[in-house]
């Protein structure tokens, strides 16, 4: 899940308040609080195994506190 009305909630805020950094990107991600993992919909716990769905909540939960890295792409 992408939290694009969040994204777009602060980029309107900082125009109002007049904080926008023009010019600059801003990367965002799980740690961030802009994506998420949604762990907890039926389908997906109805046919995805609980070895890959234990697997899967320690990689979003180590994203979410930084301490597992996206390798970049070159």
């Amino acid at each position: 899940m992408v939290k694009q009305d969040m994204a777009a909630q602060e980029a309107t805020t900082n125009f109002i308040l007049g904080t926008t950094e023009w010019g600059k990107t801003k990367t965002a991600g799980f740690a961030d609080g802009y994506i998420d993992f949604i762990q907890d919909d039926p389908l997906y716990t109805q046919y995805v195994p609980e070895e890959v769905r234990t697997k899967l909540e320690a990689l979003v939960a180590g994203y979410k506190s930084k301490s597992t890295v996206v390798p970049e792409l070159n």
